[in-house]
């Protein structure tokens, strides 16, 4: 090796030591992450979900009613960009994505005493897409180790779903786009400082929509009398999640 190429690897050495403990000291001000999580639906009902009677549905039955019905959700996928104005505070920009099932098991109750009921059973597919805008909340200053935090954040939320149609009746989870409100906390632990990697743990709630109209049958769940439009069950679609993933600060 010659004295040039010598004299350059130790200059660049040098150079190096001298700007590391200035970029140390920076404060960062970008993350990006990406979390997997999983997320549970503990709304009593789906107000998502539309019903509709066909015209053999009056002929032998009076009225339907839910038994029961379950909402799975598969795992969710997160990207996030977020920039800080300071050491405490920031704005993130969040994008999620998952896919899910339902699962309704109704009681249609026959028109006339001597007919028997009917117990049927529909599953659907469908997926929810989100942006969040979120205010981040920061415990510690953000090139710190351990940086704990809190965020609140409001932004739209898209459901696709998929229909099923039966010789009495017909059933679709109704696509829409409805306004989210999220809010949580979490923790970021970041590997040494050569790294600018960490992992990033965090729980949250988000409320879909609002209140939509309907009513009960004493009998259990939501019915129609036989004919009428499409119906709609009522109330808030709440979720809880937790993610872990990873989060680079730069």
């Amino acid at each position: 090796m010659d004295k040039k190429k010598i004299v350059a690897i130790f200059s660049g050495l040098i150079f190096f030591l001298m700007l590391h403990p200035f970029v140390e000291a920076k404060e960062k001000k970008y993350n990006f992450g990406f979390t997997i999580g999983t997320c549970w639906w503990p709304s009593d009902t789906f107000k998502y979900m539309r019903i509709h009677t066909n015209p053999s549905f009056s002929m032998f039955y009076r009225e339907m009613s839910i038994l029961e019905q379950e909402i799975k959700l598969k795992p969710l996928y997160r990207l996030s960009f977020q920039y800080n104005f300071n050491s405490y505070f920031g704005l993130e920009v969040e994008f999620g994505h998952q896919r899910a099932s339902y699962k309704v098991t109704f009681y249609l109750r026959p028109k006339y005493p001597e007919l028997p009921g009917n117990y049927t059973k529909n599953r659907l597919s469908w997926s929810v897409s989100s942006i969040i805008l979120n205010a981040v909340f920061q415990a510690r200053k953000s090139e710190k180790k351990i940086v704990p935090y809190g965020f609140l954040g409001l932004g739209l939320c898209s459901v696709q779903g998929g229909s099923e149609e039966d010789k009495d009746y017909g059933i679709e989870i109704h696509s829409s786009l409805d306004l989210a409100l999220k809010a949580g906390g979490g923790v970021s632990c970041y590997l040494p400082k050569i790294l600018p990697l960490g992992i990033n743990m965090r729980a949250f709630i988000m409320i879909l929509g609002a209140r939509m109209f309907g009513f009960y049958s004493p009998y259990g769940g939501f019915y129609s009398s036989y004919g009428g439009s499409d119906i709609v069950l009522e109330g808030y679609n709440i979720i809880w999640g937790i993610e872990l993933g990873l989060k680079y600060r730069f």
